[in-house]
Parts: C-alpha cells; sequence; structure tokens
C-alpha cells in the first residue's frame, strides 16, 4: 500500500545578518518502513523525533529533502500537480491540534464539504448536503444540531470528530493520524480512538497512527515502528515489541508505561543525558550517548535495520543485535 524508502528531510540552519548557512536540522535522516493494506502502522517516540515531519513529508504538505514514497506502486514525490491531486483524494490526514486546523470562518457544512468541492464529488447542492450529514453523523455529531454551527463553540473532542469528518469525505484509502488525541481531554480520548476504529473497518482503510502515547499505540496499532532524533530503531509487530523489545531506546520507552495498579510496581529504566540535537546528531549509532549497553563500535559504525524475527519481520537497528 505504502512504502518509505530512506526518506530525508532537512531544515537550513541560517545565522547573521547575511542569513549565512551555519548547518542543517537533520529532521528526518533516511527512515525507511511500508504500511500494508488494512493495517494500522504506529509511528512513535520522543517529541522532537522527526514523526510528525515524516508524515507531512509522505503528503508533501512539506517538500522533501531525499528519498521516496510510493503508494500503490506509485512514487509521490514524481508526481505533477494533477496527479498529485489524485493522490490527495486517497491520502489524508488527520492533524494534531484540533484546535488550529479547522478554519474559524467557516462553518462545519463548509469544512467538511470543501474537500466535495475541490474534487468533484458531489455536484449538486443536495447531494452535497446528503454527503456531509452522513459524515458529521458518522464522526458521532447530530448534522441538524451542528452543521452550520463554527469551530468556536464546539469542544477540542468535538472539534477533532469534525477534522476526521473531513479526512473521510473523499473517501480515501489511507490516513494519516498526527496525534489525534493528545490535545484531548482524557476523558474523551477512549471515545475518538473507538471512533477511529469503527471507521476504519467501516471504510476499509489503512492507517499510519502518529504518538508518543504508547498505551494508546498498543490499543489501536497492528505493527509499530520506533523513532529516535530522525530514525528508525525497530519496527514489530505490536505483540511483539511489547513483549520483547530489542532496541534499548524501546525498552526504556515501554518502562515508562504506566500501570494502572498500584500494586504493581514496574522497574523504570532511566537515562543518563540529554536528547541529543538534531541539528548535530552523533556519530554511530545516535543512541550511543545514553545507552548502558553501547560498545565502542556504537561510537562509529551506525548500525543497519536489520531482521531479526525471520518471517515475523521484526526488524532492529542495533550492534547487540546480530
Amino acid at each position: 500500500m505504502l512504502e518509505v524508502r530512506n526518506l530525508k528531510k532537512y531544515y537550513q540552519l541560517k545565522a547573521g545578518i547575511f542569513k549565512k548557512q551555519v548547518g542543517f536540522v537533520h529532521a528526518v535522516d533516511g527512515i525507511s518502513f511500508n504500511v500494508k493494506k488494512g493495517e494500522t502502522l504506529g509511528l512513535v517516540g520522543e517529541s522532537g523525533c522527526g514523526k510528525t515531519t515524516a508524515g507531512l513529508t509522505i503528503l508533501r504538505l512539506i517538500e522533501p529533502t531525499a528519498g521516496e514514497v510510493f503508494f500503490e506502486g506509485k512514487d509521490i514525490f514524481k508526481a505533477t500537480k494533477k496527479e498529485m491531486r489524485t493522490f490527495r483524494r486517497e491520502l489524508q490526514i488527520i492533524f494534531q491540534d484540533p484546535y488550529s486546523s479547522l478554519n474559524p470562518r467557516m462553518t462545519v457544512y463548509d469544512i467538511v464539504s470543501e474537500p466535495l468541492k475541490v474534487h468533484g464529488l458531489a455536484r449538486k447542492k443536495n447531494e452535497k448536503t446528503e454527503k456531509v450529514s452522513q459524515l458529521i453523523k458518522k464522526a458521532g455529531l447530530s448534522p441538524h444540531e451542528h452543521m452550520h454551527r463554527y469551530p468556536h463553540e464546539f469542544s477540542g473532542g468535538q472539534r477533532q470528530r469534525i477534522g476526521i469528518a473531513r479526512a473521510l469525505a473523499t473517501n480515501p484509502k489511507l490516513i494519516i493520524a498526527d496525534e489525534p488525541v493528545s490535545s484531548i481531554d482524557v476523558s474523551v480520548r477512549a471515545q475518538i480512538l473507538n471512533l477511529l476504529q469503527d471507521l476504519k473497518k467501516e471504510f476499509r482503510l489503512t492507517m499510519l497512527f502518529i504518538s508518543h502515547d504508547l498505551s494508546v499505540v498498543k490499543h489501536v496499532c497492528n505493527r509499530v515502528a520506533v523513532m529516535y532524533v530522525g530514525k528508525i530503531v525497530e519496527i514489530a509487530k505490536t505483540k511483539d515489541l511489547y513483549n520483547n523489545p530489542q532496541h534499548p531506546y524501546s525498552e526504556v520507552l515501554l518502562s515508562a508505561i504506566p500501570v494502572p495498579n498500584p500494586k504493581i510496581r514496574r522497574k523504570r529504566i532511566l537515562l543518563r543525558g540529554e536528547v541529543p540535537t538534531p541539528v548535530n546528531p552523533p556519530l554511530g549509532c545516535r543512541f550511543h550517548p545514553r545507552c548502558s549497553y553501547a560498545e565502542p563500535a556504537c561510537e562509529k559504525v551506525e548500525p543497519k535495520l536489520i531482521n531479526i524475527g525471520g518471517p515475523d519481520e521484526h526488524l532492529v537497528a542495533c550492534h547487540l543485535r546480530k
């Protein structure tokens, strides 16, 4: 369905009166993964590791520095403007912030109907109104009560439902969900996650689910890819990753998940030092300055992402797993 090969996104750093170039921010630095038809792949990692940048670059909402992205065998990065419009119908995004992603001057009807208008999917007004009503209803809102209101009249959870309805308007094949519940009250997160699960089955969606909340990822994803400072360090089935993480960074992330039982105490793994800057990332393995298992080779040679799980495809980039 979706295949990402050696994707890179660098941002130039400039300084001084004449804006002299002084370096690059290695936001996404050569990541490769695939999303199979009908599955949900979780992309996880701490803030600033490049998750959101990867999602936006895949959709060409920001242009890549290098790499290839194939959707159903077609290279998105080589598509013309006309071809990209076709891709836009089949690739949609649910943005992280439900407050800034909706135009405050547009009603819910205008917001949800805009993709239909742009792609010519409902030319008659009655047809458009009926389609918008169905989408709003499927997103868990009332068409009669909410269709002609403005975004400021809704809560964060309701706004995210509007964003979901907009993403579904073109009947896409793949949705990138960029931390869709991180800006929402804890009390309504489960409702939004269950809604996404139900809509995925109904519309037969494939999903790239970006999040830093490992509890959420465990609930909704079939496989998980772990990112650290612009690199993917591990990819595995959700059950395999949570039960038997192979990369030291994955172990650290999983040890931080709260256990909802005061009688059970999980040993927390504490890291030394700070997260490296993406402006000047460490040589070799990027995790080695903070890794308690680091060997001399980790400081000089960057580990490749290799399969250590046979047909189950448990991929890990670590010199300890050979």
